[in-house]
């Protein structure tokens, strides 16, 4: 997550280039969302959450 929370605007539109993204990037705010995985907050997506729950219990 650090090496997203930490893309310039420079990576942002290179990452979208080469992957062909077409703004996937900052229209699901992929940065944002780094950081605040980073901070400890839970997932956005309950797709993520599910498989955070679930890690989580692996580690009981």
């Amino acid at each position: 997550f650090k090496q997203i929370a930490e893309w310039s605007a420079d990576d942002v539109a290179d990452y979208d280039t080469k992957l062909d993204l077409k703004g996937r990037i900052e229209r699901e705010e992929w940065i944002e969302q780094a950081k605040e995985l980073m901070a400890g907050k839970a997932p956005r997506a309950k797709v993520d959450q599910k498989a955070a729950e679930k890690a989580d219990k692996k580690d009981d």
